[in-house]
């Protein structure tokens, strides 16, 4: 398998590679974490993670 990553430096492994759809790979991930009580928000930034807790940039935290 051959990869050309952001850097354009060409990468080689000596085994068989597995392409995916990542859009829904990451919407499957979601609707699983749902399923399992989490919340999932957009448009929203973060700006720092301390231990449990993520500080959002509008100054409300989120802990989990």
């Amino acid at each position: 398998m051959k990869i050309i990553p952001p850097s354009g430096k060409p990468l080689s492994f000596k085994f068989d590679g597995l392409v995916l759809n990542r859009v829904k790979h990451d919407e499957a991930l979601v609707e699983l974490a749902k399923k399992y009580g989490a919340e999932y928000l957009t448009g929203k930034r973060v700006i720092d993670v301390i231990g449990n807790k993520v500080i959002l940039k509008d100054g409300s935290e989120i802990t989990g």
